[in-house]
């Protein structure tokens, strides 16, 4: 059994991995990039236990993920605002990427079953513009549930994160935060 702190560097492994992961064929489920529509999907979305900290509308001040990345420090106070680009199932962790990074929606590739992923944009470039999202609960505990799906989180979707940043030990951006806020 992994215990709290072997889940929280668990789930940060998988977005730093998922940060970096290119263009690939994605499994079955996760081609799909519409939002969940049916009563079932819907329904557990709602009920999910991080719905009551995510609110729909963005707020008006926000810090982008590339200046962030550059300039926020260890456990300063930020919103934070992109776009969703990856998920950590089972856990409410997710990666933000900068809003100027061009997803593969703004180009003709039908090749690219997982446009979300940025794999038209160098790998790089793709690393320096994305931040890992944890989203906690009050006692700053990260939450065991998924984001996808909740208050119409999917991919693509514009979100900022409210919380604090933590640097790790190779310096990249994680908030953890305390509120999210999705544009609809």
């Amino acid at each position: 059994m992994i215990n709290a702190s072997g889940s929280i560097r668990l789930a940060m492994v998988l977005a730093t991995g998922l940060a970096l992961a290119g263009c690939s064929k994605a499994p079955e489920s996760e081609t799909a990039s519409a939002p969940a529509t049916t009563e079932t999907s819907s329904a557990s979305a709602a009920a999910s236990p991080a719905a009551e900290q995510i609110q729909v509308g963005l707020p008006t001040q926000s810090e982008n993920v590339i200046e962030a990345k550059q300039a926020a420090k260890d456990g300063q106070n930020i919103v934070l605002v992109g776009r969703v680009k990856d998920f950590v199932e089972g856990a409410s962790v997710l990666t933000l990427a900068d809003e100027s990074l061009e997803d593969c929606t703004r180009h003709a590739m039908d090749s690219c079953p997982t446009p979300w992923d940025y794999c038209c944009v160098a790998p790089d470039v793709v690393s320096s513009g994305t931040a890992t999202v944890k989203l906690v609960n009050s006692a700053g505990e990260p939450m065991l549930t998924g984001l996808k799906g909740v208050k119409g989180i999917d991919h693509l979707v514009q979100l900022a994160a409210e919380g604090k940043v933590v640097r790790d030990e190779t310096g990249n951006l994680i908030v953890e935060a305390s509120r999210l806020y999705v544009k609809q």
